[in-house]
C-alpha cells in the first residue's frame, strides 16, 4: 500500500501534510501516533488548487517501519520513480549520516547512530522557493522494537522536476505520544524535540524537557533560527539544582534563601545513595512530575523527584530570563502546590 496525492496548492502559512495508511504492525504504532501530532490538509490527502508540485508529479510515503518515500513523475502518457530517498547519492557534510539512515544496508536492530535506520514518516509540503521549486519535507522516526523514546529526523527538500536535493537534515529525540509534534507556523518549520535536563531525568514515556528548533522557510531559502525552551521556567530550576549539587555559585539565578532550601534538598538527595553512587552520578533521580504555572506576579514550577520528593520554585521576572525567590517542599505533590 502507498498513499498518493497531487500537491497543486499550499496557502503562504500552512503546510498540508500526506501520510501513509494506518498500519496494524505493532512496531508502527509509534508512526500511527506521530502522525496525529502534525498539521494536516483535509483528509489524508493534500489540498488542491494551483501550482505547488507541478501536475504531472506526486509526492509518495510508503507504510510500515521500513519506509521510503519517492516522487513519481509522468509525461502525460507515462510515469515513472524519477525520485527515491533509499537511493539517494552520497551527500557530503553533516546532512549525510542523517540521510543515510533510510538505506536498507543502514538498518540496525539496535541503532547506535544517527546514521542508523529503518526510518519511516509522513511528509509535508513548503511553500515553492523564488524560482517556483517544489519545496517538502520528510518527518521521519527510527523503528524500534521497544520504548516510547525515540530517534528522529526531519529533512527540507527542494525538487525542480527531475531531482530532489536536501536543503537541511536535523536529527534529535522525541517521545512518541508528546503532545506536540513538527508543524508549520508563520513562516517556520517548528521540530518539538525531547531533551535532557542535568539535575534529574525523566522516563521513557514522559516529555522530558521539550524545545522547539525552528527553521525559517521563506523565497529566499532555509535557515536555522535555533532552539526555544518550551518551560524556560523549569530550565532555570535545573541550572539552580546542578550548581549547587556541584558546588558552584548561583546567586545570579537565585535569591540566598533559595540557594539554602535547594542545599537542603541537595543533602537529602545525597542521602538517598551509598558515596559511590553520588560520585558517579549526583542526581535528584526520575522526575515522576514536572509542572509550570504562571501568573501576573511571575510564575510557579514545581519537580517531584525519587530523591527529595516534590518542591516548587517561585519566579519572577529578571530581564529576558526568570529570578528564583524562594524553594518550598510540596508534601502532597506538584498537583496539589499550585502549580
Amino acid at each position: 500500500l502507498v498513499a498518493l496525492a497531487t500537491v497543486r496548492d499550499v496557502k503562504k502559512d500552512s503546510a498540508p501534510t500526506l501520510a501513509p495508511p494506518r498500519s496494524r504492525n505493532l512496531r508502527d504504532i509509534g508512526l500511527g501516533r506521530r502522525r496525529k501530532q502534525l498539521t494536516r490538509g483535509k483528509g489524508d490527502l493534500c489540498r488542491e488548487g494551483g501550482a505547488v508540485f507541478r501536475s504531472n508529479a506526486l509526492l509518495v510515503a510508503t507504510p510500515g517501519p521500513f519506509g521510503n518515500v519517492f516522487i513519481v513523475a509522468g509525461d502525460g502518457a507515462s510515469h515513472r520513480v524519477a525520485w527515491n530517498i533509499a537511493r539517494q547519492p552520497a551527500v557530503p557534510g553533516p546532512m549525510g549520516p542523517i540521510i543515510a539512515a533510510w538505506q536498507a544496508g543502514n538498518a540496525r536492530e539496535q541503532a547506535a547512530t544517527e546514521r542508523s535506520g529503518p526510518i519511516a514518516g509522513p511528509v509535508g509540503v513548503l511553500p515553492a522557493d523564488a524560482q517556483g521549486r517544489s519545496r517538502f519535507y520528510i518527518d521521519g522516526i527510527r523503528a524500534q522494537a521497544a520504548g516510547a523514546t525515540v530517534g528522529a529526523q526531519t529533512t527540507v527538500w527542494v525538487w525542480d522536476g527531475k531531482a530532489a536535493q536536501p536543503l537541511l537534515a536535523h536529527a534529535y529525540g522525541m517521545m512518541l505520544d508528546q503532545s506536540v509534534g513538527t508543524r508549520f507556523e508563520q513562516g517556520l518549520l517548528k521540530l518539538r524535540e525531547k531533551r535532557d535536563y542535568r539535575a534529574f531525568f525523566s522516563c521513557g514515556a514522559c516529555e522530558g524537557r521539550q524545545v522547539d528548533w525552528s527553521v525559517r522557510v521563506d523565497a529566499k531559502g532555509v535557515s536555522e533560527q535555533g532552539v526555544r525552551s518550551v518551560a524556560p521556567e523549569l530550565d532555570v530550576l535545573d541550572e539552580l539544582l546542578w550548581r549547587r549539587i556541584h558546588g558552584r555559585a548561583a546567586n545570579d539565578i537565585a535569591a540566598p534563601a533559595a540557594v539554602a532550601q535547594v542545599d537542603a534538598l541537595v543533602r537529602k538527595a545525597k542521602a538517598e545513595v551509598s558515596a559511590a553512587d553520588w560520585k558517579q552520578f549526583p542526581s535528584f533521580g526520575m522526575a515522576n512530575a514536572l509542572d509550570v504555572r504562571k501568573s501576573a506576579s511571575g510564575a510557579r514550577a514545581c519537580v517531584d523527584t525519587d530523591a527529595a520528593g516534590a518542591f516548587t520554585a517561585d519566579l519572577q521576572r529578571r530581564g529576558e530570563g526568570w529570578f528564583i525567590t524562594r524553594i518550598a517542599v510540596a508534601p502532597k505533590g506538584c498537583s496539589a502546590s499550585g502549580a
